[in-house]
């Protein structure tokens, strides 16, 4: 299921192996007529509406969203759906607790987590009345082919391939970095397991991000652009989060394929051969 309109280069390569079905999620009939006339036994749940910005404190997007998720998992409870996976994430989570496990205290301080924690209560609370079960998987820092550009691992990448300097942070924060392929290879290991309830999806490796950034230069032979230090950390940064991924690997057969050199590698790749693309646009456009 896809937004009307929406961008689905992302599922070019699977385009002939599955039915599209375009709605809104915030069109609560269309919604509802899909579900009915699917019948899914499964679903996976990853919308969510952020505005420009720094979406985490738009508190009508988050609501919003939270409110049509709500729906959309009554709608699949209906019609007896056997298994729902949702996306949370690791900011919600209280701060400073180290590795953080799925019974770690929760902290609702954005929009975003709080409505990210409240979705997951009133969907275990759905869950419990219904046979459809639940199963929430928090993503940590993800990285790797078609991340939003403002981000870190592909503002940099982008800088240094066009000669220009990356100004960062001292970089003195450790996150839990995992590429999108394993993230996505978890959430169908989760799927096909027994987990329910909230299940954290992480490499479980702490990993300082002055270190990610020299890596990226040093894989693209560009240290000389590297300009760590020259930005101001956030004043709502954590400075620690890290993911105990005990339940997801002893709960299913999940194995990351990419180390963080591996796939900062092949990141690099995607991006280099992105970036030609684009340059060459105009030019095709032309002849």
């Amino acid at each position: 299921m896809v937004r009307p309109g929406g961008d689905i280069r992302r599922l070019s390569a699977l385009r002939d192996q599955i039915s599209l079905l375009e709605a809104d999620l915030f069109d609560l009939t269309a919604i509802c007529s899909i579900v009915q006339q699917v019948r899914p036994e499964l679903c996976f749940h990853l919308a969510w509406h952020l505005d420009k910005g720094n979406g985490q404190l738009n508190f009508e997007a988050n609501s919003a969203s939270l409110v049509s998720s709500l729906q959309l998992a009554t709608c699949l409870a209906k019609t007896e759906c056997r298994r729902l996976i949702v996306t949370g994430s690791c900011l919600e989570y209280k701060r400073g607790l180290g590795y953080l496990r799925e019974t770690s205290a929760t902290e609702p301080w954005s929009p975003y987590a709080a409505a990210k924690i409240a979705l997951y209560t009133m969907l275990t609370a759905l869950a419990s009345t219904s046979a459809m079960e639940l199963a929430w998987a928090r993503l940590f820092y993800l990285y790797g082919p078609g991340e939003d550009e403002r981000r870190l691992v592909p503002s940099v990448i982008r800088s240094l391939l066009r000669g220009e300097t990356a100004k960062t942070t001292p970089g003195g924060q450790v996150y839990d970095y995992l590429h999108v392929e394993d993230a996505a290879a978890a959430l169908w290991a989760i799927a096909q397991s027994e987990i329910c309830g909230p299940v954290n999806i992480g490499s479980g490796i702490p990993v300082v991000v002055k270190d990610l950034i020299i890596r990226i230069g040093q894989i693209m032979d560009r240290e000389d652009l590297l300009q760590i230090g020259q930005l101001h950390y956030r004043g709502d940064e954590p400075m620690f989060v890290c993911a105990d991924n005990q339940i997801l690997r002893t709960g299913t057969q999940w194995i990351p394929r990419f180390d963080l050199f591996e796939g900062l590698e092949q990141t690099i790749r995607w991006w280099r051969a992105s970036e030609s693309l684009a340059f060459r646009q105009p030019e095709l456009a032309h002849s």
